[in-house]
């Protein structure tokens, strides 16, 4: 596999820490570090678009609801939205951006292929006045984002302890790296050498700005202490708005735009969410080239 630094500087990579949050020999310690084998044992359900059995958390689920307005069907997403609850009944299509995007009429499949989506004994009278909305995909992934934002706020996640910035060497003394959120706009070149000329009080306090991990070509994954990790380009994912919102409340500074999460009992819902985000915008874990 072929990594380079992203800033072009060569660095060697340092030992992981011997302290962790958790004892690696326990459930939960397992529980929160395989958040993927979490998503894999969660419940199977029928995707109904396309007749197979599949954990639960990598479908989306979409129930019935009357527009207040209109009295009118709708068939929308549901247990996305943090605040509310989950409807008794509902069926399952398959939680990527461009599965929900084929289910739209007009895209080459005929039309109101949403109405697999409805129970067959209310399919007929659904599909009358039903309304599947045009922008779905962009509606779910709007819902996704913000689902992500409320989790990253509601965990009030500690800078000190549970999302570190700085680099390798100061991620190795905290504990143990799960996954890596990039704040940057570009993998340009910087010069880390001059560190009178930078920022380096952030909200935990001074730090020295370090060498970023070394990264794929792509940015998409890390090693960082000796494991490969994932890196989640915060503004991609999020889109401007919402990477503005999460960039407010976490208050990352210019020049410390790397953000470590790290492995404890008040990230275990923020590293679920920001993976299902990644998984319905489908973007691979495999950097090019492998």
């Amino acid at each position: 596999m072929n990594f380079r630094h992203a800033n072009g500087h060569s660095q060697s990579t340092p030992m992981a820490s011997n302290s962790l949050p958790l004892p690696t020999n326990t459930p939960e310690y397992n529980r929160l570090t395989h958040k993927a084998a979490q998503i894999l044992a969660s419940d199977v359900r029928l995707d109904v678009d396309h007749h197979r059995r599949l954990p639960s958390m990598l479908l989306m689920r979409f129930t019935i609801k009357r527009n207040p307005s209109t009295q009118k069907p709708w068939l929308l997403p549901d247990g996305i939205d943090i605040d509310t609850s989950r409807s008794l009944h509902g069926l399952y299509a398959l939680g990527t951006y461009d599965a929900i995007s084929s289910l739209t009429p007009g895209r080459g499949r005929g039309g109101k292929v949403w109405a697999k989506l409805v129970p067959p004994e209310r399919r007929q009278a659904i599909m009358r006045n039903g309304v599947w909305r045009d922008d779905m995909k962009d509606f779910v992934l709007e819902r996704m984002r913000q689902r992500v934002v409320d989790e990253c706020k509601r965990a009030k996640l500690s800078p000190k302890v549970d999302r570190v910035v700085g680099g390798p060497r100061n991620w190795a003394e905290e504990g143990e790296v799960m996954v890596v959120l990039d704040f940057r706009c570009s993998l340009s070149c910087e010069d880390y050498e001059d560190q009178d000329r930078l920022v380096n009080m952030t909200c935990s306090g001074w730090r020295r700005r370090e060498v970023p991990p070394v990264m794929d070509a792509e940015g998409t994954m890390a090693r960082v202490c000796g494991k490969l990790v994932p890196v989640h380009k915060v503004k991609a994912m999020l889109g401007q708005e919402m990477e503005l919102q999460l960039r407010k409340a976490w208050r990352v500074e210019e020049g410390h735009e790397l953000v470590a999460v790290m492995l404890t009992q008040r990230t275990s819902q923020v590293l679920l969410w920001w993976m299902r985000l990644r998984g319905f915008l489908g973007i691979e874990y495999v950097p090019k080239g492998r």
